[in-house]
């Protein structure tokens, strides 16, 4: 039997009829919405419509009101937002604000634990390698500890009694250690000098002379004699020959500084031979600490 040289014309006209029916049949039924209950039309490729459906992906976006599914969505409780990367499992607000960091932020800070401060109540970012932050880290020069006593530095580079840094090898800073040259030891009350160095007349906070416990201006007046001036018995005569000069150029300098002229000119108080005030009218003493006057304490007398 002779096949029709028609049939292959007719068959492919019968499969374009097809194809052509399938189409209009497509548009006319789209797919719905795999959500339950939503029979909005999906997105194509995705199997959900644009309000069910993932913003990065063709995923559901999930049932918490979220734009995103769960593997773009911010991990962190009650977020909706888009993560801030494929690397973070955070979004912006929620990631730690380190850049190369990708874990989530420690509380109301905004870094991670690893990246906050330790110190008590504080979240700012810590400072370099340190575990402070820089308010809470010690100033010191590559000292990472913190710092103690409201102040800048640790218990190591501190001042034993104040918060300032000490002085190198020594346990107090400027203010608190002696004055002497080489000595760390703290300084006296109302002094810049230690027990050691400080005069040991009462109430003197001069520097003491040499090999003597005394200032100059209560150490004997002799060079090699290390006793007081009022203790002094071989020396005697010159320490109150050295007391009469001290007063009478005491007296010298306050007549020329009130403006007075000799003694019974007008203007000038007859010398009575009352002894001036120590602690006013002592004339500095040689050798005596710059802008520190010397003292004669009369009670050595």
């Amino acid at each position: 039997m002779r096949r029709s040289p028609w049939l292959p014309a007719v068959a492919l006209a019968l499969a374009a009829g097809w194809a052509f029916g399938a189409a209009r049949g497509g548009e006319t039924q789209a797919p719905r919405c795999a959500r339950p209950a939503c029979n909005r039309p999906a997105v194509v490729p995705s199997r959900f419509c644009f309000d069910h459906k993932c913003r990065d992906c063709n995923s559901e976006s999930g049932s918490t009101g979220s734009n995103y599914c769960p593997e773009h969505r911010c991990q962190a409780r009650n977020c909706r937002d888009r993560r801030a990367g494929n690397n973070t499992l955070y979004c912006l607000r929620h990631k730690c604000a380190e850049k190369a960091c990708q874990e989530a932020r420690a509380g109301q800070g905004q870094h991670c634990p690893a990246h906050t401060c330790q110190a008590k109540g504080c979240a700012d970012a810590r400072d370099g390698k340190g575990l402070y932050c820089a308010a809470h880290q010690c100033a010191e020069r590559q000292c990472t500890a913190q710092a103690q006593g409201g102040g800048r530095y640790c218990a190591e580079h501190k001042c034993d009694l104040c918060a300032r840094p000490h002085v190198a090898h020594s346990l107090y800073c400027v203010e608190h250690e002696c004055a002497q040259r080489n000595c760390h030891e703290k300084v006296g009350e109302e002094s810049r000098y230690c027990a050691v160095h400080q005069c040991a007349a009462a109430g003197c906070a001069a520097p003491a002379e040499g090999r003597s416990v005394f200032c100059l201006a209560h150490k004997c007046v002799e060079p090699r004699c290390l006793l007081g001036r009022g203790e002094c018995v071989p020396h005697r005569a010159a320490n109150e020959t050295a007391l009469a000069a001290a007063r009478r150029e005491a007296a010298a300098e306050t007549g020329s500084g009130n403006g007075a002229g000799k003694e019974g000119e007008p203007g000038t108080p007859p010398d009575r031979g009352v002894p001036p005030s120590p602690a006013r009218d002592a004339s500095p003493a040689e050798g005596a600490r710059p802008g520190r006057p010397a003292i004669v304490d009369e009670g050595f007398w």
